[in-house]
Order: C-alpha cells, then structure tokens, then sequence
C-alpha cells in the first residue's frame, strides 16, 4: 500500500514502511581554535564543511551567545539556511569567495521556513544576535578566517548527457520530505537529487516550493524516464493534486531550474530527448544509495 508523504519542492510517493532514522546533524566536531575576526573583533566558530550537516547545522543547535557557525561550500551558489522547529535566533552574514559580506539576515529561534540569500556566496556566517552590529562592520567588510579553517568538501556532481550538475543529496525520508521547500531560489548550476532503494512509480507536489522546476526521472540504470516542468502554485502553501509523476519506474529524481534539459537542448518542444540522457554519478553517492530508504 502506498502512503502520500510532503516533499522537497513537492510531495512525493513512498512505500508505507517503517524507515532508518537519517544521519545525525552537526557530525563535524569543532575545529580546535577555529575563529573569524570582523573588525578586530574574534569569535570562536565551529566550521560545517560537510553535506547533511550544511543544510542542518542550524536546525538543532545550541543557542548561539559566545560562539558562530561558519557554514563552507567549495563554490558560490545561492545559499539557503533554517533553524528547523529548535534551533537558535542568529543573524546570517553571507560572505562570498573573497570572504566580504554581500548580504546580512536574522533568522528566528524555529524558524523552520528559512532565509535564501539573493545572491551567490560560498560562506553563511551564523553570529550571536546583534554580534555584528556591535562591531559596526556591516555589507562590504571582510572577514578573516584563523588558519584552522580549511577548504569544505565539495558538493557531489552528476552528470546529465555529460552536463555537470552540483546536487544536494535526500535519500532517507525525512530529506525527502523537505526537498527544496521554502526556499526562494536555486543557482543555476545546482540541483537535488533524490534516491530510492529500489526503482518504483513517484509522483511530486510543488508544495511550499517558491520556483519553478523540471523535474526529471531516471530508471535504476540512469537512463532517463521523463521530465515533467512545474509551475508554482498559485499559493505555494496550499497543497494540490500532485501535477509531476514519472511515466515509469523511477530510481532517481533530479530537480533543477525550469527550463534546464530545454535551454541545454536536451528535449524537444514536446519534452523528448533529441539525444540519449543518462544520469551519472561517483562512488560517493553509490555509498549513499545502498543505505538509501524505500
């Protein structure tokens, strides 16, 4: 029997079953000494550098009064953070390559919706509430990082018809179920992708997804299946029918900006592929496949 579980940028079909519970959050323990300095003004951070922990680092952490979060990506893309349902209030300075803030926010104590930076950075710089302002330092200063702050590791890359894409990764249910929701933006050059245990029939909602998306399928081989475009809702937070299902068995599903497979020329006017589709990836995220949920 199946059961209609609330998804990533949609809702999608799973196998009523009891599931593993998901990898623990916050798995990188602090870097010893690790520190940013703003204005000559120094805070201890613990360095997030790792996928799930990126996204969740903030959900369900201790309150932040005499220390940071530094939350790393490996290239500049649009960032996106939440403090889940009991994580603490912070102000966010998002930094980009050059560690210069572009972009200051506040997320609340549970705030399970989120902030999404307008632009493109590779740092999200969690404070204490009014930390930064007590500096004085604010959009176009620096921030200098302490020596033991290294490179994050990258984000995981398929490829589709050869085309690389950067991918946030949702195997276990839980991910599954938050998918992209409530964020405001995706960078082009990013995407999700959902994996199953086995191949099977999916369908998505674009339940509180505030951007439109193809979501595509591919079979247990990675051949591709279908690729249904989907508009926002009229309002995003009200549920519908689900309006994005496979055309066959699916084992993964990749969610991208509408208009991807079409302005790389990969379908036509009526979504047929103009040239074979094979989705690929590396050894890391077959690792993640075999412990994958249903």
């Amino acid at each position: 029997m199946k059961k209609l579980l609330p998804c990533l940028a949609a809702l999608f079909v799973a196998s009523s079953c009891e599931t593993k519970p998901p990898p623990p959050t916050n798995g990188n323990p602090p870097a010893v000494g690790a520190a940013v300095t703003v204005r000559g003004k120094r805070l201890p951070v613990e360095w997030v550098r790792t996928d799930p922990e990126r996204i969740e680092a903030l959900a369900e952490h201790r309150a932040l009064s005499e220390t940071g979060v530094l939350i790393a990506y490996d290239h500049e893309r649009i960032l996106y953070h939440h403090t889940g349902y009991n994580g603490p209030a912070c102000d966010i300075a998002w930094l980009n390559k050059s560690r210069k803030i572009f972009e200051i926010a506040s997320l609340s104590g549970s705030d399970d919706e989120g902030v999404t930076s307008n632009g493109e950075g590779m740092y999200a710089l969690a404070l204490p509430p009014g930390w930064l302002k007590s500096t004085g330092a604010g959009v176009g200063d620096f921030v200098e990082f302490s020596s033991e702050i290294g490179a994050p590791e990258p984000l995981s890359v398929v490829t589709v018809a050869g085309l690389p894409v950067h991918v946030e990764v949702s195997e276990y249910s839980r991910e599954r179920m938050r998918g992209l929701m409530h964020r405001k933006r995706m960078s082009g050059h990013d995407g999700m992708l959902f994996i199953y245990k086995e191949a099977g029939s999916h369908s998505f909602w674009m339940s509180n997804c505030w951007f439109p998306l193809d979501i595509a399928y591919f079979d247990a081989s990675g051949k591709f299946v279908n690729m249904v475009p989907s508009a926002i809702y009229p309002n995003p937070k009200v549920d519908r029918e689900p309006t994005s299902p496979s055309a066959g068995d699916a084992k993964y599903v990749l969610e991208v900006n509408l208009g991807w497979f079409k302005a790389h020329k990969l379908l036509d006017d009526d979504l047929k592929p103009l040239k074979e589709i094979v989705l690929q990836f590396g050894d890391d995220l077959k690792k993640l496949e075999e412990n994958a949920d249903p």
